[in-house]
This record gives C-alpha cells, structure tokens and sequence, in this order.
C-alpha cells in the first residue's frame, strides 16, 4: 500500500540497513565490475538469510551486527 510505501522510504532505520547492505556487498564484490554498485535489486534482500556469513549465521545477521556495531539500539524497534 501507499502508507506502507512512505514509512519504508522515510525510514532512517531501513535506510541505514539498506545503506550497510550495499557497502557490504560492494566490498564482497570489490575487484569486480559488481564492486562499484550504486543499487542493488530487491531480490538480493531475500538472498541474504541464504548466503553463509564467514563465521557463523548468515549474511544478513553479519550486516545487521554491523549495524548495531555503528549504531547501537538503531535498528530494535525493527525487532520488537
């Protein structure tokens, strides 16, 4: 819907999600043509709960630590 289109896009929490997601995948990528991305697709975001991080859990529990690491409390509300 609309509504829920506004809150995502006003979203600092999402946003700073987004923002470490691509830094992460830009540096996994780094050396290739993909390692300079401005975006990435949606369906990459689904991905991210498959893809093994290198020491335990997955890629998208390793970008939210980062998060938290930066900014702690940042993204709680998101999971409450």
């Amino acid at each position: 819907s609309r509504a829920a289109s506004d809150c995502l896009q006003g979203s600092p929490r999402v946003e700073r999600l987004l923002g470490m997601t691509l830094y992460v995948g830009n540096y996994l990528n780094g050396g290739t043509p993909k390692g300079r991305a401005d975006g990435f697709d949606i369906e990459v975001l689904a991905k991210l709960k498959e893809k093994k991080a290198a020491r335990k859990g997955t890629l998208l529990d390793f970008i939210v630590e980062q998060v938290e690491r930066e900014a702690p409390g940042a993204l709680q509300p998101m999971f409450e």
